[in-house]
């Protein structure tokens, strides 16, 4: 089991070297940086961390390439760490299949980790035309392989509840309801309120109303954005609620990154009744700019 135990924040413009970071022996990144904060964090990782290795997973192989090395996503996955390295997750460059198996090697092997994060100054999320309003919004594109089951955490979705964390981009949640893949029951949705900054949770309604109507979602849970603790308690009350039921929940991370850390923590801890969907989408070049906050969470494994 893994647990945060304790949460770092500040200004990008205020961090030095060894304000929020200390070093650490290894760095976890994405395989390339997009926008301004992902460019960030690769140079502050460059200043703090004596290694980076490149993590990316590939579904139709259903492997987690580290530096190249391809692992096997299995009921056990073989790989080893020694257990007294300092290691960083930069959630930031990282997309959710790759946090999530990160999390489950490191409670594997009962290893302590951080995890990085900054938001963005903006997102880059303006109308490409006079004729789209806010519902357009996408800051990715739908990928090839569209929303998908991922692995060790695959189980029938006759007569499950669905909870969608929901982000700005609406066609995320349409693409959900449309896919061959799922066939639950039920859905809820999740809202990131407050957001990142005062009135984006507005565009996450906004964005989102028509596939929420058209889904015919009536459940609507709240949590902040850039929370993942209570995220995490809010999935658990679903989760909870949904064994009382006696019937599976799915989860889909579609929104924030923190709420997506919710996630991973939140099946990795119980990873029975529970499925995880992801749509895999692109994300787009430059989808941000300029660096806000920094979070560090620092997980503990028991």
């Amino acid at each position: 089991m893994i647990r945060i135990h304790d949460w770092k924040l500040s200004r990008c413009s205020a961090i030095s070297e060894r304000e929020i970071i200390q070093e650490y022996d290894i760095a976890y990144v994405g395989p390339g940086a997009i926008d301004d904060r992902t460019n960030w964090t690769s140079d502050y990782l460059n200043k703090v961390s004596s290694h980076k290795h490149i993590v990316h997973f590939d579904y139709p192989t259903a492997t987690l390439s580290i530096d190249g090395i391809d692992i096997p996503i299995s009921n056990q996955i073989d790989f080893q760490l020694k257990s007294n390295l300092r290691i960083l997750v930069d959630s930031t460059s990282l997309a959710f299949p790759e946090i999530l198996y990160l999390f489950t090697i490191f409670d594997q092997l009962k290893i302590s980790f951080d995890v990085l994060y900054v938001q963005p100054e903006n997102y880059d999320d303006k109308p490409r035309s006079e004729d789209e309003d806010f519902s357009s919004t996408r800051l990715s594109e739908d990928g090839m392989l569209g929303p998908k089951l991922l692995p060790r955490y695959v189980i029938p979705s006759r007569k499950a509840h669905l909870l969608a964390l929901l982000g700005f981009e609406g066609h995320r949640l349409a693409s959900l309801y449309e896919s061959e893949v799922l066939n639950v029951s039920s859905y809820g949705g999740l809202i990131g309120i407050p957001g990142f900054k005062p009135g984006w949770e507005n565009k996450t309604i906004y964005n989102n109303m028509q596939q929420i109507n058209t889904v015919g979602i009536k459940d609507i849970d709240i949590s902040g954005a850039n929370d993942p603790i209570y995220t995490y308690t809010v999935i658990e009350n679903k989760y909870n609620a949904s064994k009382y039921e006696k019937i599976p929940l799915f989860l889909a991370p579609l929104g924030t990154k923190p709420t997506s850390i919710a996630v991973a923590n939140f099946a990795v801890n119980n990873p029975t009744n529970l499925s995880l969907v992801y749509d895999f989408v692109q994300k787009k070049l430059g989808r941000s700019t300029g660096t806000d906050t920094a979070h560090l969470w620092s997980f503990r494994c028991k």
